[in-house]
């Protein structure tokens, strides 16, 4: 089951605070921008085609959930989970609880990587890879960065942390410097992300999402060894 820490309660303790604030401000509100079942459709494409994906993480679970959304509906879930000392392993589901990809931990072929893991459709093929870079020194102000390859090993973009955000912030971009995704944290009791294309590249929305998610994951992994020492 899920550790409730204390980013949770006090992100809790925030919202209802500004809750209380907004409430008898207006009476007006917004249907939210719902897209028609698709019950029917193909997933992938509906979240490839996407420009804005929503992930929040699952309040009780006895493994590390994601519910990833599209104009406010659930598409899917991405589920991990730790495998003796193999690593981790993700898997992206939709909403019909079809697999449509996972996310294996592997050795690392990069100096520079500190974790590695391989991207693979349906069939086990592998579509690419994403690579950890951890920094250890203090000049850095990130803590680490991110590299997204494909299935040749050739490198289509990196991460870098938004500094002096709110909240957890961070771009993707290709290898010219051009940002292709921006993801921020937002304010919630759970763990939630919202992803944005900012232009089309070769570089997934699938990806982006299983990045964030690894992501979120180690930031968690990180907060509770913190919280035992205390």
């Amino acid at each position: 089951m899920k550790k409730i820490t204390k980013r949770n309660i006090l992100n809790l303790i925030t919202i209802l605070i500004i809750s209380s604030l907004l409430m008898g401000c207006s009476s007006k509100t917004n249907s939210p921008n719902y897209v028609a079942s698709s019950s029917q459709e193909d997933y992938s494409s509906l979240l490839e085609e996407a420009t804005t994906v929503k992930i929040k993480e699952k309040f009780i679970s006895f493994k590390k959930e994601y519910d990833i959304y599209v104009a406010g509906e659930r598409i899917g879930t991405v589920s991990g989970k730790y495998v003796n000392i193999t690593g981790d392993v993700f898997t992206f589901t939709d909403a019909n609880g079809n697999e449509i990809a996972k996310e294996k931990q592997i050795k690392r072929w990069g100096i520079k990587l500190n974790r590695l893991a391989r991207l693979m459709d349906t069939e086990g093929n592998i579509t690419g890879y994403i690579g950890e870079e951890f920094f250890t020194d203090f000049l850095s102000l990130s803590k680490y960065n991110f590299h997204i390859y494909d299935e040749e090993r050739n490198e289509l973009g990196y991460t870098k942390e938004r500094i002096l955000s709110l909240f957890y912030e961070f771009n993707v971009y290709d290898v010219s410097d051009e940002i292709l995704f921006k993801i921020s944290k937002k304010l919630d009791i759970v763990d939630s992300y919202e992803i944005v294309k900012q232009k089309e590249s070769d570089i997934s929305m699938k990806d982006v999402v299983f990045l964030t998610c690894i992501i979120d994951a180690i930031e968690d992994s990180a907060e509770e060894k913190d919280d035992n020492k205390n």
